[in-house]
């Protein structure tokens, strides 16, 4: 009697245990959390972190080096920091479906700022300025949805590119870019002489091998000058209405361009 007294003992506690455990799971968080610069440095996140993962900056902080960011891994700012992070090189990331980069500032003298190879995400909130390519380049499959971002002094503001599956612009995979700053972006061309080259001409969103007929939903940015002395089509290279440039990508024919600058805390 004693032994059989033990035994139920025994698969009580353990049903108990057992029962606690799965009580407890739901509540344990299926994904780590980074705070840079608190408690990890951005390159040691980066390379620690894996998809669903979430790399929290919580101060002003900054990196040097061409990072890049494992797919589906977030980051973002903590909504108490104010100050953007700042990445002296590039960000990159490939394949990323889900999720968000946001609370960035980004200067790459060598190249692109941010490159997205076949990513379905949000950017928002970034400052990508003074690169020597494109401040950010989207490669591939493109459903991106930038908004409120500054794009400056970048050689275009954004570039589209070699994608292989785009859509239009009401689409699911077409990307959309909405009320950014575009200033003073620069020609691609090496030959085009900058003085003769008005600073809010610059070449602000380019398409190359991108399917003709494909667009992108494009409106409420500010194009860098008031609207009714530049035309933002001035500003977006497309070539939509060229025979000799087939291939480019079409843009909606409405732009919808912001009227003022928009005010941004983090470039005071």
């Amino acid at each position: 009697m004693s032994r059989w007294l033990v035994g139920l003992a025994a698969c009580c506690l353990l049903l108990i245990t057992g029962c606690s455990e799965n009580e407890q799971d739901p509540y344990e968080p299926s994904y780590r959390v980074f705070r840079v610069p608190d408690e990890f440095s951005f390159a040691a996140a980066i390379a620690a972190s894996e998809s669903g993962d979430k790399i929290l900056l919580t101060s002003a902080g900054s990196a040097v080096g061409h990072f890049e960011l494992p797919a589906g891994v977030s980051l973002y700012r903590h909504g108490e920091n104010p100050d953007l992070f700042e990445i002296a090189g590039s960000l990159s990331s490939t394949g990323f479906e889900g999720g968000i980069i946001e609370g960035l500032k980004i200067v790459n003298a060598e190249g692109s700022g941010l490159v997205l190879r076949d990513c379905e995400l949000e950017v928002t909130n970034c400052w990508i300025k003074d690169c020597a390519a494109a401040g950010v380049e989207l490669v591939g499959r493109s459903d991106v949805y930038l908004h409120n971002s500054d794009f400056e002094n970048c050689k275009p503001g954004v570039l589209i590119r070699d994608v292989v599956t785009s859509g239009h612009h009401d689409s699911d995979t077409a990307p959309r870019i909405n009320s950014n700053n575009f200033i003073a972006n620069r020609p691609i061309l090496a030959d085009v002489d900058l003085d003769d080259v008005e600073e809010s001409l610059g070449p602000n969103l380019v398409f190359s091998g991108v399917a003709a007929g494909d667009t992108v939903s494009v409106s409420w940015n500010w194009w860098g000058a008031m609207p009714g002395s530049v035309d933002p089509e001035d500003t977006i290279w497309d070539h939509k209405d060229h025979a000799a440039n087939n291939g480019l990508a079409d843009t909606l024919e409405d732009y919808f361009p912001s009227v003022m600058i928009y005010p941004r805390d983090w470039r005071d």
